[in-house]
């Protein structure tokens, strides 16, 4: 049984924790991915330099397609996928995007890859009969 001082410190710790991740998610205004990830490298968990990097580079991407009023929640399913798993032929990322999100049409997701393409975040290429997407342009390189 701990004991009443023991006790005390636990919950001055949760404290300090628990205002840690307030101002990270005020930071943040709201974006739970992103929060998630600074969130753990705040409380001292060792992540490698390449994804704190990519966290920025995402978190610049969300701000510029949200003030553009083109952040919706397929795109940053989008981005999300492609961040984590690399380059990926159109058809994985429609599967993978229905794996997380749960329902996205075919049409849809089509006409995301397109906006992104244009925007610069995404670039697709051909390989055979195969078309690869990936992150890119001015935010990924």
């Amino acid at each position: 049984m701990a004991s009443d001082k023991e006790l005390e410190e636990l919950k001055d710790k949760l404290e300090e924790l628990e205002a840690r991740i307030n101002a990270l998610q005020d930071y943040l205004e709201g974006d739970d991915s992103v929060f998630m990830a600074l969130a753990i490298t705040v409380l001292g968990i060792s992540v490698p330099r390449r994804l704190i990097g990519l966290i920025g580079m995402i978190k610049r991407v969300y701000t510029d397609l949200k003030s553009l009023g083109m952040m919706d929640d397929i795109s940053r399913v989008i981005i999300g996928v492609l961040a984590a798993k690399g380059e990926m032929c159109v058809s994985e990322l429609e599967r993978e995007v229905r794996r997380v999100r749960g329902s996205a049409s075919r049409r849809i997701i089509y006409d995301r890859l397109r906006l992104l393409e244009g925007y610069g975040v995404l670039r697709t290429r051909r390989e055979g009969n195969r078309r690869l997407v990936s992150l890119e342009g001015k935010y990924f390189k």
